[in-house]
């Protein structure tokens, strides 16, 4: 039976091999708490006008706005992951946009519930997702970079069909 060693060491190396996940993890907690300010901002707004359908168009609106979020990030990551350098910054582009539109809209519900200090908070929350977008396309881009490599090292190592390393 092997024996389970916890270091200090050990335990950094699970954490930094999980750090996508993680990433992942922020992502979808941002993506979660806006909606959840979403549909309430909006549920207000929409009862004055729209009592029987307020509230789910402000759970419309809320999913729209982040699973926008949320496709052009994955799409973003899996585009660079495969090469595809401009649709992956395109994509990215777009979250951008979606990020400034929340980012602009957090600004109104702090205004609307006049509550400043939820402004910063967020705020924060908004970038923060962006910024674990940019960390996944990173992450990703990396992890298919080194795939590369290897393929290239072992293809370097295999013999051609005269019994010669195929060295280049």
């Amino acid at each position: 039976m092997k024996k389970l060693q916890l270091s200090s060491a050990s335990i950094l190396r699970f954490l930094t091999n999980s750090s996508p996940l993680l990433i992942i993890f922020v992502f979808l907690l941002s993506f979660s708490t806006m909606g959840i300010f979403q549909v309430n901002y909006y549920s207000e707004i929409f009862n004055t006008r729209l009592p029987n359908i307020g509230p789910l168009l402000a759970v419309f609106i809320a999913l729209v706005t982040q699973f926008a979020r949320l496709a052009f990030g994955l799409a973003g990551a899996r585009d660079i992951s495969s090469g595809k350098v401009v649709t992956g910054a395109l994509g990215l582009l777009a979250s951008l946009g979606v990020t400034m539109f929340e980012h602009w809209e957090v600004a109104r519900m702090a205004e609307h519930w006049a509550t400043p200090a939820l402004l910063h908070l967020l705020q924060f929350v908004v970038w923060v997702a962006f910024l674990a977008e940019i960390r996944l396309l990173m992450t990703v881009a990396n992890e298919e970079a080194a795939e590369a490599e290897e393929e290239y090292q072992q293809s370097r190592h295999q013999r051609s069909g005269n019994g010669i390393p195929a060295y280049s």
